[in-house]
């Protein structure tokens, strides 16, 4: 199992040397917004985001290793565990190496945008992450639930805070 010990790299370079990071592109307000939940983790800061962000925000915290922060993002719908300690062992048991490869894999991705098959009306969308590697395109569709419509999710879903 894997512990974080330290201080997390978030950013890699890219071949141009330009740091990376999955909040980089966050406006000033946006980043300020970002830093309060980051603080305290209450998602009604980011109740403004769209979902596109919501995920970056969720891949960040991954990046380095927040575990408050997606324990707070991630949709519960009944299922979570009541208690954080028991959330933070089941997710490194469970889930952290596949969002620690996700957002490895992902870290340069091409576009971010809602799922086309998705209405717009839905408490449920999915958001489309898409990487290309030369003749090689990656996807990855996350579930976001937004809380009107709590009782039919799954614990892989990402709040959105419903403003």
């Amino acid at each position: 199992m894997f512990y974080n010990t330290g201080e997390a790299d978030q950013t890699n370079n890219n071949e141009n040397g330009k740091k990376f990071s999955y909040i980089g592109e966050l406006s000033e307000e946006e980043l300020r917004k970002y830093e309060s939940f980051a603080n305290d983790k209450d998602i009604e800061h980011l109740k403004d985001f769209s979902p596109e962000k919501i995920t970056l925000v969720y891949f960040h915290s991954a990046v380095i290793d927040d575990i408050e922060a997606t324990y707070a993002l991630t949709y519960d719908g009944g299922l979570l565990p009541d208690d954080f300690s028991t959330f933070k062992s089941k997710y490194y048991e469970n889930v952290m190496k596949f969002n620690s490869e996700k957002a490895l894999e992902f870290r340069y991705y091409d576009s971010i945008d809602i799922y086309k098959g998705d209405s717009e009306n839905s408490d449920e969308l999915r958001v489309d992450m898409r990487v290309s590697y030369g003749y090689f395109t990656a996807s990855l569709i996350q579930g976001k639930k937004g809380r009107r419509n709590l009782e039919n999710g799954y614990p892989s879903f990402i709040k959105i805070p419903v403003g």
